[in-house]
């Protein structure tokens, strides 16, 4: 078992060796602008987290009686987190659109419409904005960090 785990550190060691590698620059990159922009995912992950709530309480409020999915506030958020990730979604809003009608099906075309827009959209573009700002900026202290970074391995090494 301590030979396992040796392995595994050494895989892990020679992972990052090959992060460090120039092939692998564009991939360091996308890492970097991840960690520099989590304080604007993180407002993109409130404002996704409000919206599930503000539709738990209405598909509370709609829905109550007819199916247990939607019988209290913390088992609704967790249909819809559900609902949001494609899990069986289609039939359950069938189901719900035979008892409820055209309500159903505009309760649940406007979450899978706002959720997919929010996740997909407002992310990419948190994502994005933050690689402008860091990367497309000449006068950037990160890019003129790296450079100099660059020059003292360099020079160093010689």
């Amino acid at each position: 078992p301590q030979l396992i785990r040796v392995l595994r550190i050494i895989r892990i060691t020679r992972l990052f060796k090959i992060m460090r590698n120039k092939r692998l620059k564009g991939f360091d990159k996308i890492l970097k602008t991840l960690i520099y922009g989590f304080p604007a995912l993180f407002n993109v992950i409130l404002l996704l987290m409000l919206m599930y709530s503000i539709f738990a309480v209405m598909g509370v409020f709609i829905f109550q009686g007819d199916v247990d999915y939607f019988s209290d506030f913390g088992t609704a958020l967790i249909y819809l987190f559900r609902f949001s990730t494609g899990e069986d979604w289609p039939n359950n809003m069938y189901a719900l659109g035979a008892k409820r009608g055209v309500i159903a099906d505009i309760y649940f075309i406007s979450f899978a419409f706002i959720s997919s827009f929010v996740m997909l959209n407002m992310f990419g573009m948190v994502v994005v904005q933050q690689f402008e700002k860091f990367y497309m900026n000449s006068d950037n202290p990160l890019n003129s960090f790296e450079e100099v970074a660059y020059d003292f391995r360099k020079t160093w090494s010689h």
